[in-house]
């Protein structure tokens, strides 16, 4: 879900955390996936989801 202030997501799952912070599975089999896997697609994908954000709120 999105934190109160709009600037945050929070996750709602038990693992979540120690899996974002922490080397949690040594076996990822899928290229550019892991522990801070926003991190790895931000370069890639950001604007991508610049635009889906504005075309979700109609901007």
């Amino acid at each position: 879900s999105v934190g109160a202030n709009g600037k945050e997501l929070i996750w709602t799952v038990p693992y979540a955390r120690k899996h974002y912070y922490t080397d949690f599975s040594p076996n990822y089999t899928t290229p550019g996936t892991g522990p801070h896997w926003d991190q790895k697609a931000k370069g890639v994908f950001l604007s991508d989801w610049i635009e889906a954000f504005k075309k979700g709120t109609g901007l």
